[in-house]
């Protein structure tokens, strides 16, 4: 982990890991977070606040890659799949989530895509998957840096939400610009329940699109955040044991027994995988006391408001624009 200097308080919902500086040009700040922590709502509702910041996802760009390159490999496949599913496209059709085939299209074609969907993930080795990570994940990370640029050449500031990128290589691009890396916390029983809202959402309005899995989020929380038995100077967050071992275990009465092929997240997490990040997000004690939670890398600042969608957008502006 990372020596982190020790954090100053400049309110009761941002921590600042430095002290900021005035930017006298734009501003690029990349917002880091574990999935569905509230990045993509921050952004827009921060776009539509405040018109000198714009956000950019990197996911947009993610998505319309990997769609792309897998029509380009197996385009009679994709057509049989794409006439017989919910309008989603074939990144959501490769989820396997119920629900994504149309009721109304024929029994011949329903067992045509359902084929044409086995082809495809029959393909997914080891060596198949190592080679379209490195082919499919490269180019996303140029298209959101043109766009940064993009956004910068208008005189706006950028609000960032993407991965596989570093400070370094964005300042290296905008040496005019400050950059800054930010970090988003929130709880994961509010991640959860929001999982599980956008879930229901996307039945309710049959659109699988919105879909989530619980195994990205907890994964990626996994990435960014340790939880401790001990308070230090870095916690920016305290969590009763039993409170978060009854999320562990709601969250696993969700998943699917072992046996699905994880692929770029595009299935929810087995139970093995799991129960591996369970015990090393929840320490093996006696204790059943509070617990604390630190960032595991350094950031120039952690957000970890609560509230509505509006009121947590409002105070991250108050932030970026004190940076």
């Amino acid at each position: 982990m990372a020596s982190l200097p020790p954090p100053v308080h400049n309110s009761q919902y941002v921590q600042y890991y430095e002290q900021p500086t005035k930017a006298l040009q734009s501003k690029v700040v990349w917002l880091s977070g574990p999935c569905s922590c509230g990045k993509t709502t921050l952004g827009r509702e921060i776009q539509q606040i405040d018109p000198k910041w714009e956000y950019v996802a990197q996911d947009v760009f993610f998505i319309r890659e990997v769609e792309s390159e897998i029509i380009r490999r197996f385009p009679d496949q994709c057509r049989k799949i794409t006439k017989c599913t919910n309008s989603v496209g074939i990144f959501a059709a490769l989820k396997r989530i119920d629900g994504i085939f149309s009721e109304s299209v024929s029994k011949d074609d329903l067992e045509a895509a359902k084929l044409a969907l086995a082809e495809i993930e029959g393909t997914f080795t080891d060596d198949w998957i190592a080679e379209f990570k490195k082919s499919t994940y490269r180019r996303p990370s140029e298209l959101v840096l043109e766009k940064v640029q993009e956004v910068l050449a208008s005189g706006k500031n950028v609000l960032l939400d993407g991965y596989g990128i570093t400070c370094e290589k964005i300042q290296a691009m905008n040496p005019h610009t400050q950059v800054f890396h930010g970090l988003v916390y929130t709880s994961l029983e509010k991640s959860c329940q929001y999982v599980a809202r956008r879930n229901q959402k996307a039945q309710d309005e049959n659109n699988l699109n919105l879909h989530r899995f619980f195994g990205a989020m907890i994964s990626s929380f996994n990435a960014m955040f340790e939880v401790c038995q001990e308070q230090t100077e870095h916690t920016i967050a305290a969590v009763d044991y039993q409170d978060l071992k009854t999320i562990f275990d709601s969250i696993e009465r969700k998943l699917p027994q072992d046996g699905c092929k994880d692929f770029l997240f595009w299935y929810e997490m087995p139970l093995s995988c799991f129960r591996a990040l369970r015990d090393k997000l929840l320490p093996n004690t006696s204790d059943t006391g509070k617990l604390y939670i630190q960032p595991k890398l350094e950031y120039d600042f952690v957000f970890t408001e609560e509230g509505t969608a509006q009121e947590r957008a409002q105070k991250l502006l108050e932030c970026l624009i004190k940076l």
